[in-house]
């Protein structure tokens, strides 16, 4: 019998589990964090640099995962979770990054939390357009996770708006890599993405310019 601490085996449970990884994570730094002023800051820039110094010990083998066609990988299901693991982590770093610099630049603690949820359903959104558009015949929901959090890594760079595009625009192109040479064909996989990605990108600039519009509207 299985014990109850068993990690969850279904992918949807596996990412969803994950991602509120995530989320404790954020939540637990910030509240390392409650003093003022500098203190703030500084606890949780400890914090994040503490993080990144045991996950720098696993860059140089996840770089040659990233490096290497998949024709020549080796161990590919080991390195798989481990590329897996790495982008979660780069995707956690992201957000806690991204909430510091608010706080540093004088937001609100309510921004930066903000932030980190709309962020969240996001990556949960995708996924959840990814599976629904990538038959279970040609791609395991469980490698179909592992390739899916391996794209987070470019959030590790998005600790701005405008970053956060473009780590959106590079985690396209690295999840549709991760897919492609997971299985699926090239149509399904241009489907899949387009549809996740580019659905966010859409609704993103749409966005942009309804805020854009409101405040011509309101300053005239």
């Amino acid at each position: 019998m299985a014990s109850h601490d068993s990690p969850p085996t279904d992918p949807f449970e596996q990412v969803l589990s994950t991602l509120t990884h995530v989320a404790l994570s954020f939540f637990i730094a910030w509240r390392r964090a409650l003093s003022s002023g500098y203190r703030r800051v500084r606890a949780v820039a400890l914090w994040i640099a503490g993080r990144v110094a045991g996950w720098a010990g696993q860059w140089g083998r996840v770089i040659r995962y990233f490096t290497t066609p998949a024709s020549e990988r080796i161990h590919e299901d080991a390195d798989a979770s481990r590329a897996a693991a790495f982008g979660v982590r780069a995707f956690a770093f992201g957000l806690l990054a991204s909430g510091s610099i608010t706080i540093a630049t004088g937001g609100t603690s309510r921004a930066a939390v903000a932030t980190l949820a709309v962020e969240l359903a996001w990556a949960a959104g995708r996924f959840a357009i990814c599976a629904a558009l990538v038959p279970v015949t040609t791609l395991p929901r469980s490698r179909l996770a592992l390739a899916y959090l391996t794209g987070l890594v470019p959030f590790a760079l998005g600790l701005t708006a405008p970053l956060r595009i473009a780590a959106l625009a590079a985690s396209a192109l690295l999840t549709a890599r991760e897919f492609h040479a997971a299985g699926p064909d090239a149509g399904t996989v241009r489907t899949a993405v387009g549809w996740a990605f580019g659905g966010q990108a859409l609704v993103v600039v749409f966005g942009f310019v309804l805020r854009g519009g409101l405040a011509a509207l309101t300053g005239s």
